[in-house]
């Protein structure tokens, strides 16, 4: 009887065992599906947040937070160009880092759909266009206007010229000229002449094109007044941190007998229309795309950055 006892216990003991190890078989199993399941969603938590970040949507709330700041550089682009990616629905555009190589600093770039025109707030000058390049005009104040890229250089040049004509009518000069001479370095076409040639004539070619510059006048502007001695200080926008300009109007305003003529030379870098890093990725952005243009951003960059207005006014 008791080995009867004995035998059923012995088979109770395996029938336990036999039972845990199939409940643990099921929670490592069942811990093995969630821990899975659990890295599985992880990774698609941290692929779509990786792609977020390339996308890099902008929505309305976005753009009306406070904490947005709009890009210097706004690029005009067709609603439909994302309207089959889910995560891009409800946008107003995307931002976009632009510039080229490792060690250059990279400008960001709104690039805004057409439809959000409105809701957007801002004034495009001269003309609101789809694929069009814009940039912020950097002496507005507002900070809401911005201009085409391929017309900015000569739009800020019309602009500086005509203020500094206000500024001679009315500190009631008699006579005034603006001359924006350039300083550019000659010689491209010799360097590439140069390469056709045999090494040492194309050295000598690039250190002689290198070192040999010129300059050239590249807008004039003067007329003559009736004059009077009744100055009144003018609103600036392109000149209003020029301390020369400043100095100007200070001693014609305190005493108009104090200048009888003055001849100011001004620096192009002091209301230069764009930074270099700008217009490297404006290049960058009309060579992505494709588009023909004779315009050279950073060409016409470094021309500004280098030239000079020489203001002749007389009392």
């Amino acid at each position: 009887m008791s080995e009867n006892k004995e035998k059923g216990s012995g088979k109770q003991k395996f029938t336990e065992f036999m039972h845990k190890t199939a409940d643990a078989t099921k929670k490592v199993a069942k811990d093995a599906y969630d821990g899975t399941k659990v890295m599985a969603e992880k990774i698609k938590e941290n692929s779509e947040k990786h792609k977020k970040e390339r996308l890099s949507p902008i929505f309305p709330e976005d753009y009306n937070s406070k904490e947005f700041k709009i890009p210097n550089v706004i690029k005009i682009v067709d609603d439909a160009t994302r309207k089959n990616i889910e995560m891009c629905q409800g946008a107003i555009g995307w931002l976009a880092m632009e510039g080229v190589g490792k060690d250059t600093q990279k400008t960001e770039v709104l690039y805004l759909y057409d439809e959000a025109r409105e809701m957007c707030g801002l004034e495009f000058v001269p003309s609101f266009n789809i694929n069009a390049i814009y940039c912020i005009d950097t002496f507005d104040l507002t900070k809401k206007r911005f201009i085409k890229a391929d017309c900015i250089f000569n739009k800020a040049q019309e602009e500086k010229m005509a203020e500094l004509e206000k500024v001679a009518y009315s500190l009631g000069a008699k006579s005034y000229s603006v001359d924006i001479v350039s300083t550019e370095i000659e010689g491209a076409s010799k360097v590439q002449a140069g390469k056709a040639k045999v090494a040492a004539e194309a050295a000598e070619s690039k250190t002689m094109s290198t070192n040999a510059s010129k300059k050239h006048s590249t807008g004039h502007s003067s007329a003559s007044f009736e004059g009077h001695n009744s100055p009144v200080a003018p609103l600036l926008k392109w000149f209003m941190y020029d301390d020369t300009i400043k100095n100007l109007i200070e001693m014609r305003c305190s005493n108009p007998a104090s200048v009888k003529s003055r001849t100011l030379e001004l620096s192009g870098a002091s209301s230069a229309t764009m930074s270099r890093q700008t217009a490297v990725a404006i290049d960058c952005m009309i060579k992505g795309a494709k588009v023909k243009s004779s315009s050279n951003m950073e060409m016409q960059a470094n021309r500004e950055l280098s030239s000079k207005l020489i203001f002749k006014i007389e009392f």
